[in-house]
């Protein structure tokens, strides 16, 4: 995100729990400009996530037509099959718009200004891609990582005078 132009501004875990994913969804697309979601929009019983955004936004959810016909297509191109399971990725809040999913079909979910996407990290990052040039950024950050071998103790001091001579700069220490 930072790459984008996106500060980061807090990481939740929230479990397979629809009271706490309905309550973080609420508590953090007040506040923030984007609210992205990864994981949960699967096949399995587990997968919650798109049933608790519906919740989240007060709007029903279904099998949406537009991702029945891209997965459909999906899986026609790799000899699967619909099942059950399978069938559960097609559900969208209503209003919604989808999320392409170049790698495995499944569309992600894009509501008001949250952005829902895979667990799978390659999945994930295809459909972060996928939104990107759609995403309202600021300045894009650079960040470079540089190793001291050095205590915490024996640099604060003078890492505090550095940053202090570079307001523009975010210097961190992380051991």
């Amino acid at each position: 995100l930072a790459a984008l132009g996106i500060d980061l501004e807090e990481v939740r875990v929230v479990g397979d729990e629809e009271r706490a994913i309905v309550d973080a969804l609420n508590a953090l697309r007040h506040r923030c400009t984007y609210v992205f979601t990864t994981g949960g929009i699967g096949p399995t019983h587990a997968d919650i996530t798109a049933a608790c955004v519906a919740k989240a936004f007060g709007v029903p959810i279904d099998a949406d037509p537009r991702a029945l016909a891209i997965l459909h297509e999906w899986l026609r191109a790799t000899g699967a099959e619909m099942n059950e399971a399978r069938l559960r990725m097609t559900r969208i809040p209503k209003g919604a718009d989808l999320v392409l999913n170049k790698v495995s079909g499944a569309p992600g979910i894009w509501i008001g200004n949250v952005i829902v996407m895979a667990g799978v990290p390659s999945i994930m990052q295809a459909m972060l891609d996928e939104v990107a040039p759609r995403l309202k950024t600021g300045i894009r950050m650079l960040s470079e990582t540089v190793r001291a071998n050095a205590r915490e103790g024996d640099i604060g001091t003078q890492l505090g005078e550095i940053a202090k001579a570079n307001p523009d700069v975010a210097i961190g220490s992380y051991p």
